[in-house]
């Protein structure tokens, strides 16, 4: 009796207090918006977001190793990218496209988180302003849920680092 005392019901308790995090008080939404200033014009940039094939390009996973195929159009709405890791699929998939505005696309998360996402064009003094935006839901999942933090700081740092390195490889500047 004295185990479930001093062992069981404490690891209870604390599996109850992470699931009513998770259910109640962590967000089901999340929200990430990266910018960055690049010294080149819209239609500098623009090839390079629009033709998802030229995404590896640009985007340095560090040390994950990705496996990358293409679907549907060849560039524009309908291209379709499928970026596999050994921890996960990215399914995107181009929805709008304008050279002086910016890619619309909706993603695929694992197969079962949806999200929506975009990169859009400024133009300002110094070049072009790129903006990553993307927002999805985990889901009423609590243990999902409870990730959200880690996963906006997560995917705010990588399109951070991807925007560095498409300005690299097309502009001289960024912010």
């Amino acid at each position: 009796m004295k185990i479930l005392k001093f062992c069981l019901l404490p690891l209870f308790v604390v599996l109850a207090a992470v699931y009513l995090y998770g259910y109640l008080v962590a967000p089901e939404d999340w929200s990430v918006e990266v910018s960055r200033v690049i010294d080149a014009e819209p239609a500098e940039l623009h090839p390079w977001i629009e033709d998802l094939r030229r995404w590896p390009e640009w985007q340095d996973h560090g040390e994950v190793a990705y496996e990358f195929s293409f679907e549907g159009a060849e560039k524009g709405v309908g291209a379709v990218l499928i970026s596999r890791s050994a921890q996960s699929e990215v399914r995107v998939e181009v929805t709008a496209s304008d050279p002086a505005r910016g890619v619309w696309f909706d993603e695929l998360l694992g197969g079962e988180a949806s999200a929506k996402g975009a990169i859009m064009y400024e133009v300002v003094p110094e070049g072009t302003r790129v903006t990553w935006v993307d927002r999805g839901s985990l889901g009423d999942g609590p243990i999902l849920r409870m990730f959200h933090p880690m996963m906006e700081a997560t995917l705010t740092k990588g399109f951070g680092d991807h925007l560095d390195l498409l300005a690299e490889r097309v502009g001289t500047r960024g912010e």
